[in-house]
């Protein structure tokens, strides 16, 4: 996704000053749209006070508006994509935007889905050691080669307020030329559908063989199931079997270790873990270590996924560079590997 990040840039601008605002006149909609566009994103939210609305100079349309009288803040953010905006790069750039988050200490964080548009929540306590209790939701989506990130946020957050945020996400829609429509959905669908949204998404990619878009979304999926397993078990396994690799193809072996490492710490029966990390260590060229995990992972080759069959080490590239040594080749052939 080309989407730029504009993490936190409502972070202080939120804190503006209402009383300013409440000297201009509020609206029943907002509106902002990219220009030589037939359509707009209009929020029917009525009480918004504009703040500010128009182009960056990066060409990139920008609106910020808030509620004077429930101190909620709003921004919406247009860029086009030369190349195509397509929606389903939103969970991969959401899980960027948390990622840039680190600095502020993010708590609560969550991955939801409000009016069909996937949502990043998080919850920021203070800024600069000064409490400022501010909830956040990031929404994501694309139309017409443009893509939409919405911003809502309120300092002074009460649990019960996030209800405003719903209505606000819900009263969103995109009038007039739209190549896709939003519908309205009340309740938020559950998140533990996130999990599987980054795995598609990461094997989209995997598929592709775009390796570090795939370990973006691979990642974010691999960091839900630690907070709450979802995924069925042999997906999972694909899930940090393909990460694993993902990672040790772009030359991160390091990641690539650590990966499999963890995979076998919950998994310790699945032999494809075993071989990801017989093909790290013959990357780093030790190849005692690739003999020692090979064995591990060929005497557990019974519990490989259903329709899945080992890999012949003769024909691995990663094991290329052994295949001159006449106890590497010894020890292929006691494997039993496939011919």
């Amino acid at each position: 996704m080309s989407f730029r990040a504009v993490a936190c840039f409502a972070i202080s601008l939120a804190m503006g000053s209402v009383s300013s605002a409440q000297e201009s006149k509020s609206v029943k909609s907002l509106s902002i749209s990219m220009p030589g566009k037939s359509w707009a994103v209009v929020v029917d939210s009525p009480g918004f006070v504009v703040e500010s609305q128009g182009p960056k100079p990066d060409g990139r349309q920008y609106l910020l508006a808030n509620n004077p009288s429930n101190s909620v803040t709003i921004s919406i953010m247009l860029e086009s994509s030369p190349s195509g905006a397509d929606p389903k790069s939103c969970p991969g750039y959401l899980h960027s935007r948390e990622q840039s988050l680190s600095e502020y200490g993010p708590k609560n964080i969550e991955y939801t889905e409000i009016a069909h548009l996937p949502v990043l929540a998080y919850f920021i306590p203070e800024i600069g050691g000064i409490p400022v209790k501010q909830e956040h939701f990031v929404a994501c989506t694309a139309n017409d080669s443009v893509f939409v990130d919405i911003h809502i946020s309120k300092t002074s957050f009460q649990p019960s307020e996030r209800s405003l945020f719903v209505d606000i996400l819900n009263s969103v829609h995109i009038p007039d030329g739209s190549t896709s429509t939003l519908q309205s959905s009340s309740e938020p669908s559950p998140t533990n559908q996130w999990s599987t949204k980054f795995f598609v998404e990461g094997s989209r990619y995997y598929q592709e063989e775009n390796f570090r878009a795939a370990i973006v979304s691979y990642q974010a999926a691999l960091d839900l199931e630690e907070i709450k397993p979802q995924l069925e078990k042999n997906l999972w396994r694909v899930l940090v079997d393909n990460l694993g690799m993902a990672y040790g193809i772009t030359g991160d072996l390091d990641r690539s270790e650590k990966t499999y490492r963890y995979g076998i710490g919950k998994d310790p029966e699945y032999p494809g873990f075993y071989y990801g990390l017989a093909c790290g260590f013959a990357e780093r060229g030790n190849m005692d270590k690739a003999m020692e995990y090979l064995k591990k992972a060929f005497s557990l080759k019974a519990n490989v996924i259903p329709g899945e069959s080992m890999p012949d080490p003769a024909k691995d590239d990663s094991f290329k560079k052994f295949m001159s040594d006449e106890k590497f080749r010894e020890f292929v052939k006691s494997l039993d590997a496939p011919k």
